[in-house]
Formats: C-alpha cells, structure tokens, sequence
C-alpha cells in the first residue's frame, strides 16, 4: 500500500514536470503516421514499462486490482456532481452494480447516456470508468448511467453481451421514474469493449424492434476479432494495449465457444460488428480512437462502412493519444480536450427535445 501511495505521488509529480522535462524523460519524439504522441503519454508508457508487469501473466483477479491501480496512479481531480447514486440495474442472470451521474438536480427529464466500461470483457469496473462517466456527465450536461457487466473468465461471452442488452432495457423501462430521465432522449457508449457492447445493443435493437438508442458514442472499440491493420500491426508494442494483451482478452473472453470452427468469432456480429449486415441501420454515432492505438484502423473502417451503408458516423481521431485516453482526461490536458469534443458530440445530439 505504501509503495503504490508512493508510486502515485511520484507519477503525478513526473506529470506536472515542464513538456520540455518531460521529453528528455520519455525519450526521442513520436511522429508515426502524421501524429505525433502527447509528450506525457511517451512519459507514462515509458514509467508503465519500467512498473508494471504484464496482465497476461497475472489472473483475472490480480489483473483487476492492477489495472485499478494503473488508474488511480494517473488519475487527476475528479468533477463535482451535485447528484451521483449507487443502484442495481436488471441484468441477464441477475442485478448489476451501476452508477447513476446527474448533471443537475430538480430536473425529471434529462437526457440519458447508458455507458459500458472497457477492459477487454475480463477486467475493468465502475471505478475504473469513474473518471470517464464522470467527466461526460459534468461536461453535457447529460446523466450517466455507468453500468458493470458481468466478466469473463467467470462469465465469457456470450455473458456481458446479454447484460449489455438487458441494462439497455431496464435503463427505457425505467427512465421516467428510477433515472428521472426523458425515455425520448437515451443514447448508448463505452470505451473500448464498452464501445463494442454499445454497438452489438444498438444491433439487437435494431434485429429484434426494440428501443434503439438515439446516440451511439464508441470509443476506441474493437470492431474485428483476428483483423490484421497497419495501426495494429504498428502499435502492438508499447502503446499500452498490446498484441498479447489483445489475444489474451479475446481468448478469456470467447472461451465458452466451443470451436473456433463452429462459430467463428470474426464472423459473429456480436464480436465482431464490423461484419454487421444492417449497418445502414445503425443511430448517428460516434466513432473515437486515438492515433497510438492498435485499434484505430479498424474504427475508421467501421465508420467507413456504416457510411458506406447509409448510416450517420462521424470518425474523429485524437491523433496525440494512446488507447483508453479517456480515463485519464483530469491529468492530461490533450486528453481532456478529446473529452470535451465527445461530451459535445454527446449534448448535440441527445439534449434536444424529444420525439
């Protein structure tokens, strides 16, 4: 405990050293594909290499624990809200721990953005996708409800999908009264696996007539399993989510599958939707990533492809930042920028009167 107080205080002292400090620290300047990397992210992968073991090489539940830390060791001064409330949430199999974020208070009708963490559908909770919530709810004037699925390897896939899609039900059902939320104005989000969950609800939406989310806000998803891009190709080393770390997730994840020949995770939208026939038929949405992240070509292929279809996606690359910049927006200005961009993005199109 002493020894992680420690490390948090002197990261955060290393954070605040000068830009010009912090590059001689983090090493030679990044320019890759026209981006140049935020000198205090190069900071911090560098402190992450030298600190951290691997995940793969921890359990799920030591995996856990220190991705928690890797959080709070480079997390900021959070937002105040004058309303935030601990709830149960149906789920699939049972309630979910979720967290309600109200811009305001006084107001019954506010819109509503239903957020899914991230963490590879195996680590990953409300606390680490506090500052995130947090800052979306503080920033559009949007509440939030931060839900937490179930995870693999306790529960693999097809598990946190079916809460997914069963925490985006009781959100509708339950707008007007429990969340004090206009049930006209829901839209849908989440970071990383998150992002991917988001997608694969507004898919069953879609599929089975449901309630089909008004805003979809996907950030640094993985839109397809196995797929071989430049960025990940590129960006598989030392970026923070790293090739093996990816292959770890998705192997927890999809262990319950069982082969890889009969059902094919690349090929089955609910992994991959990319590979989604209705594309076309998709809510506005939009698509994030960052230029340091393995995942960003395919985000730029699936917004490609649902405007391709007919569909309404903005693609914005945050070309300074790495993957999972998000939660770290209270300690990295240029991450906070990126932040403020999506919370508008989030207010444009979810504060309007609804329908």
């Amino acid at each position: 405990m002493i020894r992680k107080r420690l490390e948090r205080r002197v990261t955060r002292m290393l954070m605040d050293l000068p830009t010009s400090a912090q590059r001689v620290l983090g090493g030679p300047k990044q320019d890759t594909d026209g981006y140049t990397l935020d000198p205090k992210w190069q900071l911090a992968l560098k402190l992450h290499s030298l600190a951290r073991p691997s995940l793969p090489t921890l359990t799920p539940q030591e995996a856990r624990i220190e991705y928690r830390h890797i959080v709070q060791t480079l997390q900021g001064p959070m937002p105040t809200l004058p309303h935030v409330e601990e709830m149960n949430v149906g789920g699939a199999a049972g309630s979910l721990r979720a967290r309600l974020y109200r811009p305001n208070v006084g107001n019954s009708q506010n819109p509503l953005l239903v957020w899914f963490h991230g963490g590879g559908f195996t680590i990953g909770d409300l606390e680490t996708t506090d500052p995130a919530a947090r800052i979306l709810a503080a920033r559009s004037k949007v509440s939030v409800l931060s839900v937490q699925y179930r995870k693999a390897p306790e529960a693999p896939f097809p598990a946190p999908v079916e809460d997914a899609i069963a925490a985006w039900k009781w959100a509708n059902k339950n707008a007007s009264d429990i969340l004090q939320a206009d049930p006209n104005r829901i839209g849908i989000g989440g970071a990383s696996a998150g992002g991917n969950l988001s997608a694969v609800v507004c898919q069953h939406m879609i599929d089975t007539e449901g309630p089909k989310p008004k805003f979809l806000a996907m950030l640094y998803a993985l839109t397809q399993r196995g797929i071989q891009t430049d960025s990940r190709r590129t960006f598989g080393d030392g970026y923070g989510l790293d090739t093996e770390l990816i292959q770890w997730f998705m192997d927890t994840y999809l262990a319950a599958l069982p082969t890889e020949e009969k059902i094919p995770g690349q090929h089955d939208p609910r992994v991959s939707p990319l590979v989604y026939a209705r594309l076309g038929d998709m809510p506005p949405m939009l698509v994030a990533t960052a230029g340091f992240d393995p995942l960003r070509d395919e985000a730029k292929m699936y917004a490609d492809a649902v405007n391709g279809a007919g569909g309404q996606a903005t693609y914005r690359c945050f070309g300074n930042q790495i993957h999972g910049f998000a939660q770290y927006a209270s300690s990295i200005p240029s991450a906070s920028a990126a932040m403020d961009y999506i919370a508008k993005s989030v207010a444009r199109h979810l504060t309007a009167p609804g329908k």
